[in-house]
């Protein structure tokens, strides 16, 4: 909710008009729809043609697997179709804090306009009913900004649970095995963007190496030829994106933002789950 908008900071929103005129008219809508759709005629093909192998299969798997997948379409359209409604409630709210951090600032309530979103709902709602004093407020704030201030270097693990431990850093080597997402392969020079402040570094036809991706990455989904991330799994946004795109992905290769390095050439095989540097 504290991050700036479009409206507020445009830079990101002038990086996206730029990916598509570097991408130049592979990025045709009509296009690039046609071809998600044939890509998933073909998998969905080839589906049906590994679960027709016997009767059995034929009989019960094949129809479950369709069943299960209409289902999958049909929920997946409504969570789609809710998500615009959530981002615009998201603007409207932050425009209403933005505007009542200035006003609280500008009466010294608060030390800094962005320290509203410091605050929590019940803080916000006190506050809007005049029972949260300043020093209470400001208290809460320090204390919220101590924390994260301990957290600042903090890597959280990649398995949170039972046992879980820091993972060593993987040893140098030519290959690096992690989780094939989408199929294909691409060779291209690599490109290291550890947050999306950096999009404008990558140039069409290089290999987006990123710790992960998000919907907010997107439009940079036009100019890579493949994609290297730390994390992900085969259902996360980022990965079904890449696929839709046809963009060849290779997913938790652990600490890759610091193992490649600008400039050098990348192999990605999406089939095998591989990245080899080439040099």
């Amino acid at each position: 909710m504290s991050l700036s908008r479009w409206d507020e900071e445009p830079a990101f929103a002038f990086t996206t008009l730029k990916s598509f005129l570097q991408a130049g008219g592979d990025t045709d809508p009509e296009k690039l729809i046609a071809q998600q759709k044939e890509m998933r005629l073909q998998e969905e093909r080839r589906a049906a043609a590994l679960l027709s192998q016997g009767w059995l299969d034929r009989l019960f798997r094949k129809r479950q697997f369709f069943s299960a997948l209409e289902t999958l379409k049909r929920y997946s359209w409504w969570r789609e179709e809710t998500r615009p409604m959530l981002s615009l409630a998201h603007y409207h709210c932050h425009r209403v804090f933005v505007e009542q951090g200035k006003r609280w600032a500008a009466s010294a309530y608060l030390e800094e306009p962005g320290d509203i979103f410091f605050l929590t709902r019940d803080h916000l709602l006190a506050a809007l009913e005049g029972k949260l004093s300043s020093e209470e407020a400001r208290t809460w704030i320090h204390k919220y900004k101590r924390m994260k201030a301990c957290y600042r270097n903090f890597e959280p693990p990649l398995t949170i649970g039972r046992g879980a431990r820091a993972p060593e850093s993987p040893p140098k080597a030519a290959v690096y095995k992690g989780v094939a997402c989408s199929a294909g392969r691409a060779t291209g020079k690599a490109k290291v963007v550890r947050e999306l402040g950096e999009a404008d570094r990558l140039k069409k036809g290089e290999i987006l190496v990123a710790p992960y991706t998000n919907p907010g990455w997107i439009p940079l989904f036009n100019l890579a030829a493949g994609l290297v991330t730390e994390e992900g799994g085969l259902i996360s946004h980022g990965a079904i994106v890449a696929r839709e795109y046809g963009i060849p992905t290779v997913l938790q290769i652990r600490e890759a933002t610091k193992i490649f390095q600008d400039g050098q050439t990348l192999c990605v095989d999406g089939d095998r789950g591989v990245v080899e540097l080439l040099e």
